[in-house]
């Protein structure tokens, strides 16, 4: 009695564990079904195509949002979207098999196989985090969009000699480990994409465009493919200014004291002010290093050493017409072969002077003939005053119009 007994509650227990287990339904959503299915023995490590001679085609393009420009290494700091798409064969599946509206999912880039696309040209210690990690949209046909924020730091190039306030930067993005014949990169487009692109009111930009390269190296027999984004930037009128400002001011100062009178000692005060100018811009330039990258630094100071010799010898011209004017209180002669050059009638007509009377009178006698080779000593100086002045003027004007022209 006991033993059927024990035996009916048997049965009854494990006909309700049976109808529990028929009648509870799968709660779990077609999405989660559907990741896990996907991900059930993906192996994220392999690249996601059938034959290990397949390359896998990934297009690339670049949305520009923000530049910030660090002059004072020659540096540009760029705020961009980078738009990845490529087919993963592991990643299919049929829509209907899972409530037939289920044609996209989103997962995260560490679950799956993702393009190591870098920038080659960017400092090493800043390629760990230079792109953020978003999720990537999956399609049921296998494809796949990544669209992701990303931060480019890039030293660029600057021409202090032709444009000087012109900046040339190129950021190479392509594959760190694959070859071209494992990893394809194409272009989405040619040019950089800028309907978002938030204006800098220092800079503008010239030029921004993609270019696909294959390059052989040294080190492997096959092509390595990669994208360059190049940019060029131009300083607006306010770092132009700025940048050509110390040395104009010095310049023309140097030569507003050729419009002094040769006996004004104001001249050589003027002029000692201008190359004190001069050369305090150039250690302040030297000091704050603003010249940016080793070889722009050296270009920078080259051109300041040479506009420091450029106003030393206008200094220089300045002591000169000084020491002559100051001759007038002497009884020497001036010398003929000077008079005939400086007092010829063709440097009349340009200088715009009055040729005069030689010194060489015989008719003339003791104070009288002192006074009138004190005159000439100050033509002398006046000529030469005028000479130099016209000259140094011309070529002043002639920088300012070539650098105006950048």
């Amino acid at each position: 009695m006991i033993v059927g007994y024990v035996s009916f509650l048997c049965l009854l227990t494990s006909s309700i564990i049976e109808s529990a287990a028929v009648e509870q339904p799968d709660v779990r959503s077609n999405e989660t079904i559907l990741i896990s299915h996907l991900l059930n023995g993906y192996q994220r490590m392999a690249r996601p195509v059938l034959s290990p001679t397949t390359a896998v085609n990934v297009s690339i393009g670049v949305t520009l949002m923000k530049i910030g420009v660090h002059l004072e290494n020659d540096q540009i700091a760029l705020e961009t979207w980078i738009k990845m798409e490529w087919t993963d064969e592991g990643l299919r599946w049929n829509p209907d098999e899972y409530g037939g509206s289920l044609k996209a999912i989103r997962l995260d880039p560490d679950s799956i196989w993702t393009p190591d696309v870098v920038p080659y040209n960017m400092d090493a210690q800043y390629l760990g985090n230079w792109m953020k990690k978003t999720r990537v949209v999956i399609y049921d046909n296998g494809e796949i969009m990544y669209v992701s924020p990303a931060t480019i730091l890039v030293t660029c190039k600057r021409d202090i000699i032709i444009t000087p306030t012109d900046l040339s930067c190129d950021v190479k993005l392509g594959s760190w480990v694959y070859s071209g014949l494992e990893l394809n990169l194409t272009l989405q487009s040619n040019e950089v994409d800028l309907s978002s692109y938030v204006t800098n009111s220092m800079w503008s930009l010239q030029n921004a465009e993609l270019e696909r390269n294959s390059i052989l190296y040294a080190c492997c027999p096959e092509p390595y493919i990669d994208v360059t984004m190049n940019l060029r930037l131009r300083a607006r009128g306010a770092i132009k200014q700025l940048s050509r400002m110390p040395s104009v001011v010095a310049s023309v100062l140097m030569l507003a004291a050729f419009s002094l009178p040769v006996t004004s000692t104001n001249r050589l005060g003027l002029a000692t002010f201008s190359l004190a100018l001069s050369l305090i811009s150039a250690l302040l330039q030297y000091g704050a290093g603003q010249a940016g990258s080793s070889e722009t630094f050296y270009m920078v100071m080259w051109l300041h050493q040479v506009n420091c010799y450029w106003l030393l010898l206008v200094f220089l011209v300045h002591v000169i017409v000084a020491a002559l004017a100051n001759l007038k209180h002497h009884t020497r002669y001036v010398p003929q072969c000077l008079q005939t050059l400086l007092f010829s009638r063709m440097l009349s007509c340009v200088c715009c002077l009055s040729r005069g009377e030689s010194n060489n009178s015989t008719d003339v006698e003791g104070q009288k003939e002192q006074v009138e080779e004190s005159k000439v000593w100050l033509r002398v100086a006046g000529t030469i005053n005028r000479v130099f002045g016209i000259f140094f003027f011309a070529l002043l004007i002639i920088s300012i119009l070539q650098a105006s022209l950048f």
